[in-house]
């Protein structure tokens, strides 16, 4: 996963950077999104057990 969020991350801040995404989405997609992706997965996880 980090060499993912990592990519994505540099994809992210080249698209900010060039205004084809605002800079504020740009900045705060892969964060959250790793951030959501970390409390699914401890939900189903506890869910299951």
């Amino acid at each position: 996963m980090g060499i993912c969020a990592h990519a994505t991350t540099r994809v992210c801040v080249l698209l900010g950077q060039t205004a084809v995404i605002p800079a504020w989405l740009a900045g705060g997609f892969v964060p959250c999104t790793a951030l959501a992706v970390a409390a699914y997965t401890l939900w189903k996880t506890e869910r299951a057990a």
